[in-house]
């Protein structure tokens, strides 16, 4: 059980001193670590696994692992960007859920307008051309156009060399493009 040895005294500490804290168990060091990626860890696992509550379930398994390895000597070097190791660990627990149940959605990124029947017609649009997609393409451009992340860093959360994000994303570009020209009569 965590237990809280530092006060919350309103003072900033850099992300080191935080995860070293976290080793000790305190809660307030893992709430000030975690709680900035929240966000950013849903609009990523809703991209993988589309339904809210599955997605919901990615974020919690992401963060319990997270804690239980920033709260363990060796389990997080810090070699890597904080949000990068976080983002590695969401499309592991969102690979593992997606064997159990494929989903392909990537509602964030919707066009929404004033009209409701547009933005219905807008999101099936969307959802059809995503399905048109790999996982690893779908991660690949949620991370550069909507997280707005570098393809190096892109390359470091998913492990592969920045030459291959390049790919994957223009496999992506490719396959949306392939997907609209067969829905334009």
């Amino acid at each position: 059980m965590l237990t809280t040895t530092w006060r919350d005294d309103g003072s900033t500490a850099d992300e080191a001193t935080l995860r070293e804290r976290a080793l000790t168990g305190d809660r307030i060091a893992l709430e000030r670590l975690l709680t900035p990626h929240e966000q950013a860890l849903f609009r990523l696992c809703k991209s993988q696994l589309g339904r809210t509550t599955d997605t919901e379930d990615a974020v919690q398994e992401t963060l319990l692992r997270a804690i239980r390895a920033l709260t363990r000597p060796g389990g997080f070097s810090g070699r890597s960007q904080l949000k990068t190791w976080l983002s590695r660990i969401a499309l592991n627990v969102c690979a593992e859920r997606r064997r159990e149940r494929p989903v392909l959605l990537l509602p964030f990124l919707e066009r929404m307008s004033s009209n409701p029947e547009t933005d219905a017609v807008n999101r099936l649009e969307l959802h059809a051309a995503l399905a048109a997609l790999t996982p690893r393409q779908r991660a690949v451009l949620v991370l550069k156009k909507a997280e707005g992340w570098s393809v190096a860093e892109i390359a470091e959360a998913l492990g592969l060399k920045e030459k291959q994000i390049d790919n994957e994303l223009q496999k992506a570009r490719q396959a949306l493009e392939r997907w609209n020209r067969r829905q334009t009569p």
